[in-house]
């Protein structure tokens, strides 16, 4: 044989121990998991959560009617943003007004009335000391006195019951203009209209321990969320 035949032969054993030999390690090396590396550094964990939730503002308040009645103008609208003091609705106030107006009257009167209750006890009270002092000169009789006396008592308790009646009226004066003024509704903060379930037309009703009443709207503070 000659030595050229030799070499080829040789070459081509060679080649298929090679082949075969590649054939084992690519085989096992897709057994082996695969491993990624990487440059080991210092960084800030995250952590992020995934969930079903509402977003809502920290500061709101829900605004119910303190009035009955119906409401004639309704400036705002959900979404609006909204100052503190801002105009939101308006009661019809023509009821309210009247019986304050009344009130204001009986008010005036009452005073008229007390002023001159204190009049008349003054007076009372100069003309029983008058009377004491006669009585004690021996110049006025006894029965003169008692007359005097049941005059100024009847007069200091026509007085009190001015003062009373005065107290009351003051006391439903100030209610009625307190009723008169929740007619008018504003902003309590600066915030945005986030629910406005009522419409322009419909009537109030104040709510009592059977009935929440009628809530008007809700405004809510969005610089802070929770």
């Amino acid at each position: 044989m000659s030595m050229r035949t030799k070499t080829i032969r040789v070459g081509v054993a060679g080649g298929v121990v090679a082949g075969g030999l590649h054939a084992v390690i690519r085989g096992r090396v897709k057994d082996v998991p695969r491993v990624t590396t990487a440059k080991v550094g210092k960084i800030d964990l995250v952590s992020k959560v995934t969930a079903n939730r509402k977003i809502q503002a920290q500061s709101k308040v829900d605004m119910s009617a303190l009035v009955m009645g119906q409401i004639v103008n309704l400036a705002v609208k959900e979404g609006d943003h909204v100052k503190k003091g801002q105009l939101l609705l308006q009661i019809d106030r023509a009821q309210l007004a009247a019986q304050a107006q009344g009130r204001e009257a009986t008010f005036e009167a009452m005073r008229h009335d007390l002023d001159a209750a204190r009049s008349t006890a003054a007076q009372a009270k100069f003309d029983y000391e008058r009377a004491k002092r006669n009585f004690e000169g021996h110049i006025l009789a006894e029965a003169d006195l008692q007359k005097a006396q049941s005059m100024l008592d009847q007069a200091n308790a026509n007085l009190a019951a001015s003062e009373q009646r005065m107290r009351s009226t003051s006391a439903d004066l100030v209610a009625s203009r307190d009723s008169l003024s929740k007619t008018t509704v504003t902003s309590p903060l600066d915030g945005i209209v986030t629910f406005l379930p009522i419409k322009e037309g419909e009537v109030t009703i104040i709510g009592t321990m059977n009935n929440a009443g009628t809530q008007l709207l809700t405004v809510s503070d969005m610089s802070e969320v929770e």
